[in-house]
């Protein structure tokens, strides 16, 4: 059962790494920590429908957990999408203004 768990664990973690380095044409790696920073303000790259209360590393999840998410990948609810050039461009001024008041 442990072996599955793991495997489980493995599959999910190269889904979404993969995914996400196909959206910003390999020009980084996959980090969870601090995503919107290194990610969205870099790259303009979402995720969306995570369907886990924190974005963090899928081997830091529970076995429900990694249910929900490979269900939610599997399914094409969550995924990573890249902004369009202005739509990020908006995306970065909302950001700033929000962190300046």
């Amino acid at each position: 059962m442990e072996n599955s768990v793991s495997r489980l664990f493995d599959l999910s973690c190269v889904s979404i790494t993969t995914s996400l380095l196909e959206t910003i044409v390999g020009k980084a790696r996959m980090v969870y920590t601090g995503f919107e920073e290194k990610f969205t303000v870099s790259y303009g790259v979402v995720i969306e429908n995570w369907p886990i209360e924190r974005f963090h590393l899928p081997s830091d999840l529970t076995r429900p957990e990694v249910d929900i998410l490979l269900s939610t990948w599997t399914s094409k609810t969550t995924f990573f999408w890249k902004m369009e050039e202005d739509e990020w461009a908006k995306w970065r001024n909302n950001r700033a203004a929000a962190l300046a008041s």
